[in-house]
């Protein structure tokens, strides 16, 4: 997994579970795609090191996101060993006690399960667990999983519950952290959705266009997917629930079958029996209850899948790239959660083994249709040839690179007692350790008796290399020469400045609007603009491999914000904080304070060994402090004294 999911993911688990231990109530806010289930694994694994506390997560029954989520939280316990889950069920025999064991900490309820009639309630078996809980000192947390879906299942419970903890892709009400869009797509982990502009109105691609143009787009796009990803796409297209769903199906149909155009369909309904469902594909010969696992598959045949009302939550077709809505939506969540369907990454896996434009196609679905407004938010860009910049960027060298360091050699210096540790608690030590130390390590690897030394002391191994690669003055090593990508795009933030003569140019080329992340970086983006030199651009972070490795406990990868080139040649490199207000979740203050002084120790070497310089404005408040790094020394400068310089070197 990219480093940059991790620490995504990671810190927003952090920023929840701070909220969770002030508050009640607590709404997290992710985008489909962007691993909701593994956050809420590792969250609940955090609170479980408490032995005295207990989950209850409540799910929907629709698509079997019950069973769906407590196979992950089986998955997962390797990562995350406090996790012990059951799945509460209704396969009891009519004359057999409905009865629940106290003997677990995670708690799977198909939301349906508890309503009235329906035997887990009438019996009293979920209550009495929560009284049992409760009596032995168990505090009860709640989570609701989707919980943008309207239910009173489990209301009349609610003061059983020491804390509630709502998930959803769409929650009703404001949420108090938050993974954006934006985020999600420039950690590679969900697509975003293709835009073109006409009469200055921004749209998600034609909204007019026919179910057969949406056809021809994709199997121009069909092509591109099966040359440069090896994943076969597909298009999905969304019908009418009642009345208009057997009208529309019809007339799809006649154009999907047409044998021109050579395509494996799917018709799927929202029908426990399957009763209606129908394929032009093989898989037809199996039960209708297995289509969809077969249809998830990157090597899935099937080109078309049309659905009536069945996939807004909990069925992951990571290689669909295309959305054609018929139905007339009047629900904006059920907008978003269907779009949710084919913005997952499809090489994530893999992603470092294909090239730029490989990852420009993975990274972008199209959509016909009604779509949430709040999602039309991106902007294409392309890079003015003559006005690109050079940067030479800087890589971080592990232990591998130090002679006096042998893996074998180190351990053998231990002492290895291969009796008390169980080989699964040895996994759960490699899902611990870096990508970089588990390469190391594995070059070692060659026999299971080498495992099993090596897997003992792979923690202490992980220490000392993150410590050999935060000294930068035996890691740091120049990598390749970047330069701006060909194409990239941007988040339609509201934070806008016009800007004509720099390194990018829009598509519609009378527009001059350039969104920026923050109000601070539009600010210094102001302030670059008014110090003449059309050699300056925005480090767009999608596709960019203008970055600089750096370790804050990790490695990680900085983007800088903007790169500058002056009249000498010179190359200045700018990334800008800010320490106000306005991110997606309560910033902990040391813990940004840590990233900056990470950040100033790297570019003090970078600077060095690149002989470019580098630059950390910090907004706080109205002023900035400016810490500027050339040649290994660092001053501090203020906005005015920043101007100055630049202006000497540009003009």
């Amino acid at each position: 997994m990219l480093q940059e999911i991790k620490e995504l993911q990671r810190n927003a688990v952090t920023a929840l579970q701070n909220k969770i231990i002030n508050q009640r109530e607590t709404t997290f806010k992710a985008p489909t795609g962007s691993g909701k289930t593994y956050m809420m694994a590792d969250l609940m694994n955090r609170f479980l090191a408490n032995p005295d506390v207990v989950f209850i997560v409540s799910t929907l029954s629709k698509a079997g996101l019950g069973k769906q989520n407590y196979d992950k939280f089986i998955e997962y316990q390797y990562s995350f060993p406090n996790i012990r889950p059951y799945l509460i069920n209704s396969d009891f025999a009519e004359d057999e006690k409905v009865y629940i064991p106290d003997t677990y900490n995670v708690y799977v309820l198909p939301r349906d399960l508890y309503k009235d009639k329906a035997r887990i309630k009438t019996s009293g078996a979920l209550s009495n667990l929560l009284i049992t809980l409760r009596w032995n000192g168990k505090l009860v947390y709640l989570i609701k999983d989707e919980c943008h879906i309207a239910t009173s299942n489990l209301d009349e419970l609610n003061d059983q519950f020491t804390k509630i903890i709502n998930f959803s892709a769409t929650p009703k009400f404001k949420p108090d952290v938050e993974i954006t869009n934006e985020e999600a797509v420039n950690a590679k982990l969900i697509k975003r959705l293709a835009e073109e502009s006409k009469d200055g109105d921004i749209f998600t691609v034609d909204p007019d266009a026919s179910v057969e143009e949406a056809i021809e787009k994709f199997q121009q796009v069909k092509t591109e997917y099966i040359n440069k990803l090896k994943v076969n796409p597909c298009l999905i297209i969304q019908i009418s629930n009642k009345d208009k769903a057997e009208e529309e199906w019809a007339r799809i149909k006649k154009i999907v079958t047409d044998p021109a155009k050579n395509l494996k369909w799917m018709y799927i309904v929202d029908d426990n029996n399957g009763k209606g469902c129908d394929t032009n594909d093989s898989v037809k010969k199996l039960p209708v209850n297995r289509w969809k696992d077969y249809v998830k598959n990157n090597e899935s045949l099937i080109d078309i899948i049309v659905f009536k009302m069945v996939i807004t939550e909990g069925w992951d077709i990571p290689r669909a790239c295309m959305l054609y809505q018929v139905r007339d939506s009047k629900s904006k969540q059920m907008d978003e959660q269907v779009v949710g369907r084919v913005r997952r990454n499809p090489i994530l896996v893999d992603w470092e083994k294909f090239d730029e434009e490989a990852h420009e196609l993975a990274l972008t679905c199209w959509v016909w249709g009604l779509v949430d407004g709040n999602m039309r938010k991106f902007k294409k860009v392309n890079r003015i040839d003559e006005r690109n910049i050079e940067v030479k960027t800087t890589k971080l060298g592990t232990l591998s690179k130090n002679s006096s360091f042998n893996v074998k050699k180190y351990i053998e210096s231990k002492v290895v007692n291969t009796n008390t540790t169980s080989v699964f608690e040895l996994y759960r030590k490699w899902d611990k350790i870096s990508p970089e130390t588990n390469s190391l390590c594995w070059n070692e690897i060659k026999t299971y008796d080498d495992w099993l030394k090596i897997s003992n002391f792979v923690s202490e191994i992980d220490i000392e290399n993150n410590s050999f690669m935060a000294d930068y003055e035996r890691s740091m090593e120049l990598d390749d020469v970047a330069t701006f990508p060909k194409t990239s795009y941007f988040e339609i933030t509201g934070n806008t400045t016009e800007i004509s003569d720099w390194a990018w140019k829009l598509n519609d080329e009378s527009d001059e609007d350039y969104d920026f992340d923050s109000e601070a970086e539009k600010e210094f983006a102001k302030i670059l603009k008014k110090l003449g030199t059309s050699y300056w651009g925005k480090n767009y972070y999608p596709n960019s491999t203008i970055k600089f490795e750096y370790v804050l406990h990790t490695k990680h990868s900085s983007y800088p914000d903007f790169i500058l080139k002056d009249k000498n040649g010179d190359t200045h490199i700018i990334e800008v904080k800010s320490v106000n207000s306005g991110f997606g979740y309560s910033i902990d203050e040391t813990e940004y304070k840590d990233k900056i002084d990470a950040l100033r120790k790297m570019f003090l070497h970078a600077s060095r060994i690149t002989n470019q310089y580098f630059y950390l404005p910090i907004k706080s408040n109205a002023d900035w402090v400016i810490y500027k790094s050339f040649n290994g020394i660092e001053e501090v400068l203020n906005k005015d004294t920043f101007i100055t310089f630049i202006r000497s070197c540009c003009e």
